[in-house]
């Protein structure tokens, strides 16, 4: 088995031991992390009849931006900076959790709009798709909002604080830059969740409509 890790930067630390079966041969780079890793593995065979390959992975580290908080934080740390900056995080863990309630609460949505199509002959609001094809059709679409918003809560969550610091090393321009981008974060989450209540909203009103509509049809 053969275990190589490339870089753009020169490896500076090799180490290579005998086994049984081949050669293990392992690459350090220098920091940050590495960037490329590829791996050849025989599967226990004698490294000359090893035949299995594995494509690339592209590692990403978070390691400079690590480097960049912990320059910017000061030592010891700036107790100003440390109570905005738990502030900033609050607000973002808050909007997290209400991101991920509204997806559970839209979970539960989807199965009750689905509920007429699902449910069993006889009961109150069950459905029969070739006698009753317009009220499928419309408690389908009353399920299309729910989606959208689920869709909206998702790309919501998937708003990150990165920041770059580009060669910048003053320590009050560092903080500016790290605040904005908690500040971007939230403005953002905050746009998605309101529409995604909207929705969630235009939904339910829909899906009680056909529900009425529903009831109105066997009653009538």
């Amino acid at each position: 088995m053969l275990l190589r890790v490339n870089r753009r930067v020169n490896v500076i630390k090799t180490i290579a031991t005998q086994s049984q079966y081949g050669k293990f041969s392992f690459a350090f780079p220098e920091l940050p992390f590495t960037r490329c890793l590829t791996v050849k593995s025989g599967h226990g065979l004698p490294a000359a009849q090893a035949t299995g390959y594995a494509r690339g992975m592209s590692v990403r580290s978070f390691r400079p931006r690590l480097r960049e908080f912990q320059a910017m934080r000061g030592d010891p740390p700036d107790p100003g900076f440390i109570s905005d900056l738990e502030f900033l995080e609050n607000r973002d863990l808050d909007l997290s959790i209400r991101l991920g309630a509204m997806l559970a609460f839209n979970a539960l949505l989807v199965t009750i709009g689905t509920h007429p199509i699902s449910a069993s002959p006889g009961a109150p609001l069950s459905l029969d798709a070739p006698t009753q094809p317009l009220l499928v059709i419309a408690s389908l679409i009353g399920v299309i909002p729910f989606i959208i918003s689920s869709a909206l809560c998702l790309r919501a969550l998937l708003v990150g604080e990165d920041f770059d610091a580009d060669g910048e090393t003053e320590v009050t321009e560092l903080r500016r830059r790290i605040f904005a981008a908690f500040v971007h974060s939230i403005d953002v989450q905050g746009k998605f969740i309101r529409q995604a209540v909207m929705q969630s909203f235009v939904g339910g009103g829909l899906t009680i409509l056909v529900w009425a509509w529903i009831l109105i049809e066997k009653m009538v």
